[in-house]
This record gives C-alpha cells, structure tokens and sequence, in this order.
C-alpha cells in the first residue's frame, strides 16, 4: 500500500476525524503531504510515485484553504489561497518535475485545484476574478521552454478573459459588449496565430470570432431597436468586409454583408413596405429590365466572381 495512504490511516484513528479542531486538521494534512512528498521522491514504480504526487498536490492545496480558514479568513478567500497554491504546483510539476509522471500529476491536480478554488470563492466575483488574474502569470511561467507552450499560452488566454469577466461582473457592468468584445478580440488573434493559407481557412480561424462580435450586438439593436447599437454595428460591419475584400478572406466578407443585409431590411423594410405599391412595381420592373438587357456581361461577371471567391482563404 502507498506510503502516503499508510500514514493517513496511521493519523487518522489517534486524533479520531469527528473531533478535528483545525490546528489538527492542519497537522493531519500537513503529515499526509510531507508523507505524500518522501513518498514521491524514493518511489522506483512511475504510476505509485505519480499518485502520491498527486495525493500530495491534493492535499496541499486543501491545506492551502485550511490554514486561511483557521486564520480567520472568509471562504472566497481561502478559494483563493487554494488556486495560488494549484497554480504554484503547476508550475512546479511543469518546471521543477518536466516531462516526469510525478510531474505531470502535479499539473494534472494543480489545474483541478484552480478550477477548485473558483467553485469555493464562486459566491464573490471579486474574488474569482482574483483567482483567475493570479494565475494569468503562473499559467505562461509553466509553459515557458517546454513542448506544451501552446497548451499553457491558450490556457492564461483563457484565465485573462474569464478574469475581465470576473471583474466586470465585480464592478456591475451590464452591457453586453463589454463581455463579448474581449472574447472576440481574443479569438481574433488566436485565428490570427493559427491561420494558414487555403480555400476557406478564414471560416475555422475568423468565422467563429466574427459571429461573437457582429452576432449578439446585432440582435440586441434588433430587438431592442436601439439606433446607437445599429449605427456602430453597421460601421464595423462594413470595416470587415472591406478588411475581407483586401486580404482575400471568405469569412469577414460573408459575415459582414449578412450583417448589413439583416441590418438594412430591420431599418429600412418596413419603410418599404409603407410605400405605393406601384412604386415598388416600378423598381422591381426596372430592375428585371436592366438585368435582362445586360444578362450576358452580368452573367460573366458573376461566373468570374464565383470563381474568384471559391479561392479565397
């Protein structure tokens, strides 16, 4: 049996779990976690010293939380404590323990620990936002000069969003532009960094990213029939089609004429439909005229024009 375990159950039957006051609830888990750590360290077997690292990391992140909780502090921040003293494991299992199975369980259960310190501060978004912004920094110093960079960089942008978030719940911002503007811009440049050339590319590197930017401001000036919302939704709709057209990208192009076709049947459609019906007979027969009289060019044109876009990126 795991050494850590023995020691557990050697503790736990002296001091009895009912009556724990929390100077022995320390000493028990700081016991464990020394025996967690000896364990590790002389271990010969990769999975035994791989659980006891795990064991150990589990344990001082709890213990993290215990000590603040003795010392008087509230829960959200012992949470806190907890998701500091995670991120700090991880740091170390990336760096100190690279590439090892004792490290990788100390990253494995350091990320756990985080995500468990935001579900014990989750009642304070002040604090959750503290959570995530001190790990920010602790997530990039764990991907530095390893071959999982990518994994930690894509992680802190995460942290980063969730942490403005936070924040911006903390301060009670309501409109909804302040959260999925930074998610959008965060998904922008991720796509950037991840681009490459080929038919189509755009829509699994932009696509998603532009429908959280144009997507939910749109419907809000909809629904709410908001003017402000409309005007500056139609000017950044316009700016990423015209960006689209320059760089040769499906996704911004299509996007943004959607955006500014719903945009414009919303404002102008029912102003339409209050005209003269032989205004409107007027226009369409005009329209069909010109069409017909030109319907070889245009046709060309088109053709030409479709070709054009099935090659873009």
């Amino acid at each position: 049996m795991p050494y850590a375990f023995l020691a557990l159950l050697a503790v736990a039957p002296t001091v009895g779990w009912a009556s724990l006051t929390p100077t022995t609830s320390i000493a028990v888990l700081a016991s464990v976690a020394v025996a967690a750590l000896i364990a590790t360290a002389v271990g010969r077997v990769a999975p035994l010293r791989a659980a006891h690292a795990a064991l150990g990391a589990g344990v001082i992140a709890t213990l993290g939380a215990v000590i603040a909780l003795a010392a008087g502090a509230s829960l959200q921040s012992a949470g806190f404590t907890a998701g500091t003293v995670a991120g700090v494991l991880v740091v170390i299992g990336s760096q100190a323990r690279r590439d090892t199975t004792d490290g990788i369980a100390l990253e494995v259960v350091g990320a756990f620990g985080i995500l468990g310190g935001v579900a014990l501060a989750s009642h304070s978004a002040a604090w959750v936002a503290a959570i995530f912004t001190a790990a920010v920094p602790l997530l990039l110093t764990a991907g530095l000069r390893r071959h999982r960079s990518i994994l930690y960089a894509e992680s802190s942008a995460v942290a980063a969003l969730a942490a403005t978030w936070a924040w911006l719940a903390a301060a009670g911002v309501s409109v909804a532009e302040a959260y999925t503007l930074p998610a959008a811009a965060l998904a922008i440049i991720a796509g950037r960094l991840a681009y490459k050339h080929g038919p189509a590319r755009s829509w699994l590197n932009y696509g998603p990213a532009l429908a959280l930017l144009l997507g939910p401001t749109l419907v809000l000036a909809i629904a709410r029939n908001d003017d402000t919302r409309a005007i500056a939704i139609g000017i950044a709709a316009l700016a990423i089609v015209l960006v689209g057209a320059r760089r040769g990208l499906q996704a911004p192009i299509v996007l943004g004429f959607l955006t500014l076709l719903v945009l414009g049947l919303d404002k102008l459609g029912p102003t339409a439909v209050r005209l003269p019906r032989w205004i409107m007979l007027a226009c369409a027969g005009s329209l069909l005229l010109w069409v017909g009289s030109t319907f070889e060019r245009r046709r060309d044109a088109a053709q030409r024009a479709a070709r054009r876009f099935e090659r873009m990126g």
